[in-house]
Parts: C-alpha cells; sequence; structure tokens
C-alpha cells in the first residue's frame, strides 16, 4: 500500500466511529490484492461495522483497511453522535447509499474470484455450511420421531468442528429482516406463479419486501439465487443508487411483496420509522458477509493451487481436505439412509444436498 495516502483505519481495528468526507478518494482494501475505490463528496463512510454492532449487540472490528488521498477533507463522527443522527433521514439514506455502493463492488470482487475456482471446487464456507444444514435437519427429525439410527448419526457428526464452524456461518448469513413493512399494508400486491416482478436491465424505481412465498433472482436464464425468507429486502441497491437492475426477479410460486418507491420513503422521512435503520443494517450485513465469503473464496483457492512449503497453509489444507472428508462420509451415511431405512421424509427436506 502506498505512502501517497492518508491511513483512515485498519482492518480488525476497534469501530469506534464513522467519518464525513467531504471530498476526495477512498480506496478499500480486503487484501492486498482485493481492493476497491470510491470517489466523491459529502460521503459517510466506516458506517457498516458501527451499524451491525448496533443490531447484534457486541462490537464489530472494521472488516477493511481505508486509506484517503492525501488531499482528502475528512471529519470524525464518534459512535455516540452517529447513533444519534441515524434518525436524520438524510444522514442514513447517505450512509445508505455509500454501503450499498461497496455492496455492488464488493460483488464485482466475488464474481471476478470465483473464476479462478474450479468447477467443481466449494469453498471450506460452503462445505461448513452444507454440514451444518444437514445436521440441523437430522436434528430436528430425530426430536420428532426419536429413531435410534439417527440419534447413532448424531453421536458420530454432532460434535464436530466443522458443524460448530458452518453455524458461525450460517447464523452470520442470515438475512436481516424488515419487519416494519407491516405498516406498509397498503402496499402489498400478489404475484403468481411465473410472474416477472422485475427485469435484468431495467431502471430500479422500487425496493420489494418479501412476505410470503419465494422468487429466484435470474442473471440472463441462469437462477443464481432463491428468495423465500419473509421481511427480506430485495431490489434496494438499484432504487438507492438510481441504477438499473442488476437481474431478473420472478415468482416461483404465489407471492406477496410490499412495493416501497423513493416517493414512499421521502413521505415517511419525517417519521420515526424503523425503516431506514432496517435497510441500512440489510446493506451492511450484505457487505460484511461479501467480505467473508470473499476471504473464504480466496483460502480455498490458495489451498488448492499454491505448494505447501508454509506450514500455515499446510495445516490449512489438511483442515480444508478433513472437512471435505467429513462432508463426504456424512452425505454417504444419508444416501444409504434414503433407501436401506425409508428415510424419504430425509430426502425431501435434504435430497437436494446429498445428491
Amino acid at each position: 500500500m502506498s505512502t501517497d495516502f492518508l491511513r483512515l483505519y485498519e482492518k480488525d481495528s476497534d469501530s469506534d466511529a464513522a467519518y464525513y468526507l467531504s471530498h476526495g478518494g477512498i480506496y478499500y482494501y480486503i487484501s492486498n490484492s482485493d481492493k476497491y475505490s470510491l470517489k466523491g463528496q459529502n460521503f459517510i463512510i466506516g458506517a457498516s461495522e458501527l451499524i451491525m454492532s448496533k443490531a447484534i449487540g457486541q462490537p464489530v472490528l472494521r472488516q477493511e483497511t481505508v486509506l484517503l488521498d492525501k488531499d482528502a477533507c475528512v471529519k470524525k463522527i464518534p459512535s455516540d453522535k452517529f447513533y444519534e443522527s441515524l434518525n436524520q433521514f438524510s444522514f442514513i439514506m447517505n450512509l445508505s447509499m455509500v454501503i450499498a455502493r461497496q455492496v455492488v463492488l464488493t460483488n464485482k470482487i466475488i464474481q471476478e474470484n470465483r473464476k479462478l475456482l474450479t468447477a467443481e471446487s466449494k469453498s471450506p464456507q460452503q462445505v461448513c455450511l452444507e454440514y451444518y444444514k444437514i445436521i440441523s435437519v437430522i436434528l430436528e427429525e430425530y426430536e420428532k420421531r426419536k429413531l435410534p439410527w439417527l440419534k447413532e448419526i448424531l453421536s458420530k457428526y454432532h460434535a464436530s468442528l466443522v458443524f460448530k464452524k458452518g453455524e458461525i456461518y450460517f447464523k452470520t448469513a442470515q438475512p436481516v429482516k424488515i419487519e416494519s413493512a407491516a405498516s406498509f399494508s397498503d402496499k402489498m400486491i400478489e404475484y403468481p406463479k411465473s410472474a416477472v416482478i422485475f427485469s435484468q436491465g431495467e431502471l430500479g424505481r422500487e425496493m420489494f419486501i418479501l412476505q410470503r412465498g419465494s422468487v429466484e433472482v435470474l442473471i440472463g436464464d441462469t437462477r443464481v439465487a432463491v428468495i423465500d425468507e419473509p421481511g427480506s429486502a430485495i431490489g434496494e441497491i438499484a432504487l438507492l443508487l438510481g441504477e438499473n437492475r442488476s437481474a431478473t426477479l420472478r415468482a416461483m410460486n404465489n407471492v406477496v411483496l410490499t412495493k416501497i418507491s423513493q416517493k414512499d420513503l421521502k413521505d415517511i422521512s419525517g417519521s420515526e420509522s424503523p425503516l431506514f435503520f432496517e435497510i441500512a443494517k440489510s446493506l451492511s450485513q450484505k457487505h460484511i458477509n461479501n467480505i467473508a465469503s470473499i476471504h473464504s473464496i480466496n483460502e480455498s483457492v490458495i489451498s488448492r493451487n499454491l505448494g505447501f512449503d508454509d506450514e500455515e497453509l499446510r495445516k490449512k489444507k489438511q483442515n480444508d481436505q478433513r472437512a471435505e472428508m467429513e462432508l463426504s462420509s456424512l452425505k454417504k451415511v444419508i444416501s444409504d439412509a434414503f433407501f436401506k431405512k425409508d428415510a424419504f421424509f430425509l430426502k425431501e427436506r435434504i435430497g437436494d444436498l446429498i445428491d
């Protein structure tokens, strides 16, 4: 990192303030090779970690190292002043737009880094998440059915470190629910199965909050995500940034969505509605989760493609391989149970993870 810049804060340092940047360039370093920048004026920066700290009730350390142009003009906003200012519409909209831009830019890094993985590769995070989801279903089914062979599976696989890591990944990746959308009951719209809610390339004039049903996110003809968690915010980035939609959203069944426009946001700007903080929280979580995904992909690429002269790297590779072997072993046991134990109730729930 060049000495021609001002260092604002370091990755893993305490997040005790946000900053108001009146002008200048901002340079974000996730790692030495993963970086992005913003340039503009009157930005509120360094907000994601403070918002998530407030949301989860415990400190969140800085996720990136941030540098500024030497001639940048920046003013510190202490955390207490920052939290007081979240009630101001212009303040929270400003920081939400900055975080939305960070989500867009970190998404691009993820897309580029994924090209370095071979088609059959799974990141260590994906391996742990799959393991956790399978065991979670086994736990639920055992509580309902008390079948001895389910207990045997749990006794062998539940205490694994892979499960514990997967649990952490799963909890931090859970979408932020927009609870206050209920106050927009007059904005709820029902869409039938296969209805296109918005199309890739069109201007984002509204955001949506899922109330019921499932929607699929398509880039071209390829499904890249399924959203089925009530309260999930969709399309808020295009709305905030005034940009074209990066994907198509289509109903997978009968769907109910709350549709919120920029005008709706302005109409409640003087109220005490928690909607603005919930949107900022959703964006902050997406930003931080993106950074975690970048690290996870990078670890997978390094462990697969580099030599293993480094002791720490060799241990990391061994741990990743052990996790993959545990997942493979678990999947074989479950696959056998589908037929030997007539466990079609499991196949219905986790068959897609086992195949």
